[in-house]
């Protein structure tokens, strides 16, 4: 039974950084997590998508985790929310979440902006790559075998 749990944005980031051996090189810092192929729709506006890889910049260093840290961690999955300017839908490819963990305030909740990007040409190959590496399966929509409707 696993104990994981799903986190938004703000949190995620926060929780991976207390992962890390020395937290206190990120307090300020960029991230981008790439994300796999079709995020599943929790509700009208957030998204679970599963963590491929993690990327956590600041000046001076660079912290990257890949599929067996984040495993080993039970970070895999991240919740997203779309809005008019951050669209998201349950047939999207990979696609990176970008931001800071600078912190914003809206009505007393604290949040991270990030944004929605989509992957390229160049790097669907390094993800297949990923997968090679890492033994990760390609994820599929399921499409089930229409049977036609018959009257006796």
């Amino acid at each position: 039974m696993t104990t994981e749990q799903h986190y938004k944005v703000y949190d995620y980031i926060n929780n991976v950084i207390t992962l890390l051996d020395s937290p206190e090189d990120f307090v300020k810092c960029n991230f981008s997590i790439l994300c796999d192929k079709y995020p599943i729709q929790i509700n009208k506006s957030n998204y679970i998508a599963k963590v491929l890889y993690i990327s956590l910049k600041t000046d001076k260093l660079v912290k990257r985790l890949y599929p067996d840290k984040i495993k080993e961690y039970e970070i895999e999955y991240i919740i997203l929310n779309s809005n008019t300017r951050r669209k998201l839908n349950y047939k999207m490819n990979e696609f990176f979440v970008n931001g800071n963990n600078e912190t914003q305030t809206y009505k007393e909740n604290d949040f991270y902006n990030y944004s929605i990007e989509l992957v390229s040409n160049k790097t669907k190959e390094l993800i297949n790559q990923l997968r090679e590496k890492y033994n990760l399966t390609v994820p599929s929509l399921f499409i089930g075998e229409h049977q036609e409707l018959v009257l006796e």
